[in-house]
């Protein structure tokens, strides 16, 4: 298996959708998001290659603290809607 940027490559001919792609057509309305703890955002996020994630909206995080299981930053590329 190789990987690509739109999933899984299991063969020449077939191409694994990522659960991203699949709840766009499932679901459209509904946003992903990615949720990490303070420790593993400050590690990896706010590294340039996670910057460029973040920033080039592939990727919608939740940054949580796990001791007091609280919600600390929503990042988002569009607001959600209450």
């Amino acid at each position: 298996m190789r990987a690509s940027a739109r999933g899984l490559r299991l063969s020449k001919n077939f191409l694994l959708p990522t659960y991203h792609e699949v709840l766009f057509r499932v679901e459209p309305d509904r946003t992903l998001f990615l949720a990490v703890d303070e420790e593993a955002y400050v590690n990896l996020f706010e590294e340039p290659i996670g910057k460029l994630l973040v920033d080039s909206c592939c990727i919608q995080l939740i940054v949580f603290d796990p001791y007091t299981e609280t919600i600390r930053q929503w990042i988002a590329q569009n607001p959600i809607a209450s």
